[in-house]
C-alpha cells in the first residue's frame, strides 16, 4: 500500500507486518551498480519511546550495490546504538526491538537467514556484531517507494551517490605541480 499521511503511522506499519511492540524503526535504501563505482545510501532511524527521527546519510568512491544496500542499517544501529542505545539497553536491562523496512529482497532474506551471508559476510558480522549488544531484528520487505520514509532513502542515496562521484572525479584526476610533487609546493592546487 503506498504511503498516506492521513493513516496514522501504527496502522500503516501494521499493514507491512510491523510487530506492535517495536521500538526501534529503521527505512533506508543504497545506490550503486558495481564495486569499481560510486555508492550511495541514506537511511532515517525512529526511535518510537524517545520521540527522535534521525536521517543518516553517506557514500563511498568503490562499493557493490549489495553492499550499499546493507550499510544503511550497519551506520544507522551502530548511531542509534553509541548516541543512546546503550543507555536505554543499561536501563532497561532488555533488548531494543528493532523493525527494519528494506526494499531489497536480496538483503531482507539474507538478514532473516533465510539465505547465505557468505558474499557479504565481513559485513553482516559487522552489522550481527552491533544487533549482539542488546537489539532483536525483525526484516520485513517493501516494494520500493511505497513508503515516504523509502522514498526519501532513494532519495538521498541517488544525491550521495553522485556527490561521491563528482569527489571521485575530482581527486582522482592528476595532479599538476609546478615544481617537484615530492616537495612542499605552496602553488599546487591542493594548498
Amino acid at each position: 500500500p503506498p504511503s498516506d499521511p492521513k493513516i496514522p503511522a501504527d496502522k500503516l506499519l501494521a499493514q507491512y507486518g510491523v510487530p506492535a511492540n517495536w521500538d526501534l524503526l529503521l527505512v533506508g535504501d543504497g545506490s550503486g551498480s558495481t564495486s569499481e563505482k560510486c555508492a550511495g545510501y541514506g537511511v532515517t532511524v525512529v526511535y518510537r519511546d524517545g520521540n527522535f527521527r534521525r536521517t543518516l546519510l553517506g557514500g563511498f568512491s568503490c562499493l557493490s550495490i549489495p553492499v550499499a544496500e546493507l550499510f544503511p542499517y550497519i551506520h544507522a544501529l551502530w548511531f542509534f546504538h553509541d548516541a543512546m542505545g546503550k543507555d536505554i539497553i543499561k536501563r532497561s536491562g532488555r533488548t531494543i526491538s528493532t523493525v527494519i523496512l528494506c526494499d531489497s529482497e536480496h538483503i531482507v532474506h539474507q538478514g532473516m537467514g533465510a539465505s547465505k551471508r557468505k558474499a557479504m559476510a565481513p559485513w553482516w558480522e559487522a552489522y550481527s556484531a552491533i544487533e549482539r549488544l542488546g537489539y532483536t531484528t525483525k526484516w520485513i520487505h517493501i516494494y520500493r517507494s511505497t513508503v515516504a520514509l523509502n522514498e526519501m532513502a532513494d532519495f538521498m542515496s541517488v544525491r550521495s551517490r553522485v556527490s561521491i562521484e563528482a569527489l571521485d572525479k575530482e581527486f582522482n584526476t592528476p595532479l599538476v605541480y609546478e615544481v617537484n610533487p615530492l616537495t612542499h609546493n605552496p602553488k599546487s592546487r591542493w594548498s
